[in-house]
């Protein structure tokens, strides 16, 4: 809530949170065979040697308090710090009250733009597993990022611009093998570092006319080598949509478009030697409608891929199809 101090008016917040997972597996596991003629094999393949597996069992244990506050110091200038305390246990890795700070800073230079700055640490547990079906350590590391923020038409359109650096220990990477319930398996690599800038534009053009568009940059690189490749290094999306009025009033309709860059992945081939597959950069087209029945009932439609195009994926050794032509329909109701 807030609070008074110096003769201004400032804003505080306490909290914290507890959890408990376990987790168990268990499952069948067919060792992997190759097809000596695949274009003259007539699809008869014999019933593979299963093999029981299970994963030892895991109990993660998370829990930790955390302040924040955003401080006045004057008309045009904010400051906003906090921290979070946190304790985690896993099997044999118990970590106790270490220490996540984050501390920014927002300078208004006139009523439409904002500059900001911001640092925080790294303190995140994730799930990816190694090879064994061993959960990796939390991902560690710290967060820089500065940038500008514009607001246009009584803030009715807003605008960002933003440069982010992140150092990174316990990043999960892909083997390229799998885990003993067959999903994708990682290790923990540290030292990796990240640099990309962020572009924002999106509110009401007109009061008929919204917009979005967003572009984002970013490489991760580990003593110079690429990392996560499997992931698109450049993406970007614009979307817009307009009210119609008139015999159509209540009708909103949309369209938008999405790209990503080439993505790849080096994988181990039979004869072992290293495979680059890679993913061509793509197009992506998206419209929606929507429309509002009354003051508390619409109805909307959304549609993605709306040219079906056919567009591959690469999952560590693995090409796959991409998401097809979708359509999702839903009604809401406001009480």
């Amino acid at each position: 809530g807030p609070f008074q101090l110096f003769g201004r008016k400032h804003e505080l917040v306490l909290g914290g949170s507890f959890s408990h997972t376990k987790w168990t597996n268990e499952g069948q596991w067919a060792g992997a065979a190759s097809i000596a003629d695949f274009y003259g094999w007539s699809g008869d393949y014999a019933q593979p040697q299963w093999s029981r597996t299970a994963g030892k069992p895991e109990t993660t244990r998370e829990q930790g308090v955390y302040v924040a506050t955003r401080l006045n110091l004057r008309d045009d200038l904010k400051l906003l710090a906090g921290s979070r305390v946190a304790s985690y246990k896993k099997e044999q890795l118990q970590k106790s009250g270490v220490v996540v700070p984050y501390l920014g800073l927002v300078y208004d230079l006139d009523p439409q733009w904002s500059l900001y700055g911001s640092y925080t640490s790294i303190f995140k547990p994730q799930s990816s597993q190694d090879e064994l079906g061993r959960t990796l350590d939390p991902l560690e590391g710290n967060n820089a990022e500065i940038g500008a923020k514009s607001a246009f038409f009584d803030g009715r359109l807003n605008a960002s611009v933003a440069y982010f650096h992140l150092n990174q220990d316990n990043y999960a990477v892909s083997t390229g093998k799998r885990t003993p319930s067959g999903t994708t398996a990682y290790r923990a690599v540290s030292g990796v570092r990240t640099k990309g800038v962020e572009l924002q534009v999106s509110g009401a053009l007109t009061p008929h006319w919204q917009l979005h568009a967003g572009i984002t940059h970013q490489k991760s690189r580990r003593q110079g080598a690429p990392v996560s490749t499997l992931a698109p290094e450049s993406q970007l999306s614009l979307y817009a949509s307009h009210k119609l009025d008139g015999a159509l009033a209540g009708l909103t309709l949309g369209a938008g478009a999405r790209w990503q860059a080439d993505t790849w992945a080096d994988v181990n081939h039979p004869s072992g030697t290293k495979v680059r597959h890679t993913v061509k950069s793509f197009w992506l087209l998206d419209a929606s409608a929507r429309y509002q029945i009354s003051k508390q009932l619409s109805a909307s439609m959304a549609i993605n891929n709306l040219l079906d195009k056919k567009y591959y994926t690469v999952f560590d050794s693995n090409y796959s199809w991409g998401e097809p032509r979708s359509f999702n329909v839903s009604l809401r109701y406001d009480f």
